[in-house]
């Protein structure tokens, strides 16, 4: 995948963690799950609920991991923009002088 790319998943992973709808869908299934997991009348139903509670747990982590690759391959780009940048500095100067 280009550094493009992954600039381009960062931003909507991004858009995902910063929407209100999601953060409050987040919390409210987390609350549930917490709840649930307090009233379990069985410890095969705590540890189901332990395993979902992980799994959603996961998913913020993986969008979160696709923001770090996305701000690596930005890094990655200005590094090189910036070295671009100077070589043509650098080449026009000796051109006019």
């Amino acid at each position: 995948m280009s550094d493009e790319d992954l600039i381009a998943r960062a931003k909507l992973a991004k858009d995902v963690l910063d929407n209100p709808v999601y953060v409050e869908s987040f919390d409210l299934i987390e609350k549930e799950l917490f709840s649930a997991w307090k009233q379990a009348k069985t410890l095969e139903d705590a540890e189901d609920l332990r395993k979902f509670s992980k799994m959603l747990a996961k998913t913020k982590i993986v969008l979160e991991s696709v923001i770090k690759k996305g701000e690596i391959s930005q890094d990655k780009l200005n590094r090189k923009h910036n070295v671009l940048e100077r070589a043509g500095q650098r080449l026009s100067q000796v051109f006019q002088g």
